[in-house]
């Protein structure tokens, strides 16, 4: 499980969104410091997984379920009961 963090003032989610879920307009992505930072860390959380890798977020850290949806992500909210 990789769990969002607060990094240099952001959700670490604000770096990575945008490398990970690329809106189709947009043309590229700004590889600041700060934002291949967070890719690095990123990538140790994410290459440990075997079998399934689960990326906790916080709700309004998701602006648009429907395009990270469409790039393979299955989003579950834990915050409803069953």
């Amino acid at each position: 499980m990789y769990i969002e963090t607060a990094y240099r003032g952001f959700n670490d989610s604000h770096y990575l969104f945008p490398v990970l879920f690329p809106q189709d307009s947009q043309k590229s992505t700004k590889l600041n410091r700060s934002t291949i930072e967070a890719m690095r860390v990123a990538y140790v959380g994410f290459s440990r997984p075997i079998g399934l890798l689960c990326y906790a977020v916080c709700k309004n850290s998701v602006k648009d379920v429907e395009h990270v949806c469409s790039r393979g992500w299955e989003i579950v909210d834990i915050t409803k009961s069953n």
